[in-house]
């Protein structure tokens, strides 16, 4: 049996600080204190934003 990485993710730390960086952030917020208890699960870009001209 080999121990290689074969999921998502990085063999190593170093492995992942050499990679592209990711463009897709996933975050969760909680809605509280209301009576209604919600989770959100929010996507947004990470990408470079280049300034308008």
């Amino acid at each position: 049996m080999t121990h290689a990485c074969c999921g998502p993710g990085y063999a190593s730390p170093e492995a992942a600080m050499k990679a592209d960086r990711e463009t897709i952030l996933y975050t969760i917020a909680l809605y509280t204190g209301t009576g209604i208890y919600l989770i959100y699960l929010i996507v947004g870009f990470g990408g470079a934003i280049r300034p308008t001209p």
